[in-house]
């Protein structure tokens, strides 16, 4: 009886090794064109870019949920949108932003950068997130590694 027991319990422990470096193989995808969900890494605008990217079909998930691809986006605020207008003085929000996406083995499968300009804010976040899904939709203007 103690031999089955053990048996029992050394098959229960085998069961939840098994189960735990399932749970820490990289899951990630090896092609842009696989990624479906993505876990944002950002400085600035992470709920606009999420939205953005919402939009175009992309899934942002938390970091203890499962993603194709970790985005990483760097967000470097420029100013005002038309600051160099002198009668309309600037208004807005502006930014450049850089973006890696970063896929199985920690290969970047993708990086671009861009320019954003727009009214308020949080319109200039949504627009990144609009900009980067689109770029990652196919758009010849980023780089596909």
């Amino acid at each position: 009886m103690k031999a089955s027991r053990l048996a029992a319990v050394s098959a229960a422990i085998l069961s939840l090794s098994a189960c735990d470096s399932l749970m820490s193989e990289d899951v990630r995808v090896s092609h842009l064109s696989k990624v479906r969900s993505v876990h944002l890494q950002t400085n600035d605008c992470p709920a606009g870019i999420s939205k953005g990217l919402r939009e175009h079909g992309f899934a942002v998930v938390e970091q203890d949920q499962k993603a194709d691809a970790e985005l990483v986006v760097n967000v470097i605020r420029t100013g005002r949108n038309l600051d160099d207008v002198p009668q309309f003085g600037g208004f807005g929000a502006k930014a450049q932003f850089q973006v890696e996406v970063i896929g199985k083995d920690d290969k970047a499968l993708f990086t671009t950068a861009g320019d954003e300009g727009s009214l308020t804010s949080k319109e200039l976040c949504e627009d990144i997130g609009d900009e980067i899904a689109e770029k990652m939709k196919g758009s010849v203007l980023g780089t596909v590694n």
